[in-house]
């Protein structure tokens, strides 16, 4: 599917570089023009960087689709239908990031005649990056413009990224809804099974903050949550060999699999050092919670026979 330019609010277009604050970037639809964006098919949002997102120290970019009654979209009083997470900066956020992937909602707030992207600087200034904004009715066949960042990929890959981002924004949702009834502390819950990334292992069961700490997807086609803490495990929690006591964490579980179970999630080299004793999963997990290479891990002075 090619895009039509009428339904683009950004084509690799310079995020705004201001303090702290909400500015209206890019283009914006005019909802009184007829244009075909799919024959009553639910519609999406796609946003993705096109030039490395770059800003100070602590800084954070949200954006929001919102509406108002002018194309001067009031970043104060226009009326927002959705926002993404919100992101935090620090290396920068690459080329090719999808902010955001996901539908557009048809209940709630009414649309007014003009609709638009948000940028929301938090903390320190943007200093660099572009981003892309359009209108899709298939994120699985969006295509996005000549130099579009996913010319050359899969469907499958296009998938993985559009499910990945509207997990994290769904996530984003949830966490919107614990704080709007009081919740404070939430707990990191991942799936138990040998598909779990070692990252997840090593979070599932940690308290947080409600708005502090890591939120899902950690990475792609991440399938873990948060719920809320109550202060104690009650009952059980699954796993695929079947229910464990609610208190079991991903590293005990770990510990209490099959060793050729252990080697799909750790590979065997890793798997015998996590048996001896040698590694734990904090270990070969780094602190901006990557898996680390087997270099990496021996780099720390950590034996991996």
């Amino acid at each position: 599917m090619i895009l039509d330019e009428r339904n683009e609010f950004a084509d690799a277009v310079a995020l705004n570089t201001g303090a702290a604050g909400s500015y209206l970037i890019g283009d914006q639809i005019d909802l009184g023009v007829a244009r075909d964006i799919g024959n009553g098919e639910p519609l999406h949002l796609v946003i993705t960087v096109d030039t490395e997102i770059d800003a100070g120290a602590s800084g954070t970019v949200q954006f929001h689709l919102a509406s108002d009654a002018t194309a001067a979209i009031d970043p104060t009083t226009g009326t927002k239908h959705l926002s993404t997470p919100v992101f935090t900066v620090g290396s920068g956020i690459a080329a090719g990031t999808v902010l955001y992937a996901g539908p557009v909602p048809m209940e709630g707030n009414a649309y007014e005649r003009f609709l638009g992207i948000l940028q929301t600087t938090g903390v320190a200034a943007v200093t660099a990056g572009k981003v892309n904004a359009f209108l899709t009715h298939d994120v699985a066949k969006w295509k996005a413009y000549a130099d579009g960042i996913v010319t050359g990929r899969s469907r499958h890959e296009v998938r993985t990224l559009a499910r990945t981002a509207a997990t994290a924004w769904t996530a984003q949702r949830r966490e919107e809804a614990l704080r709007g009834i009081g919740v404070e502390q939430v707990v990191w819950v991942s799936v138990l099974d040998a598909r779990t990334s070692r990252q997840c292992l090593l979070l599932d069961g940690t308290v947080f903050e409600v708005g502090k700490g890591p939120r899902p997807p950690l990475h792609p086609n991440c399938r873990s949550n948060v719920a809320p803490w109550t202060g104690s495990y009650v009952g059980k929690r699954a796993t695929e060999d079947g229910p464990v006591p609610g208190h079991v964490n991903g590293q005990e579980w770990l510990r209490s699999i099959p060793a050729d179970r252990q080697d799909l999630i750790l590979g065997k080299r890793l798997g015998r050092a996590f048996r001896r004793g040698e590694v734990d999963l904090d270990d070969i997990v780094g602190d901006d919670l990557e898996p680390l290479s087997i270099d990496e891990i021996v780099a720390k002075g950590l034996k991996v026979a």
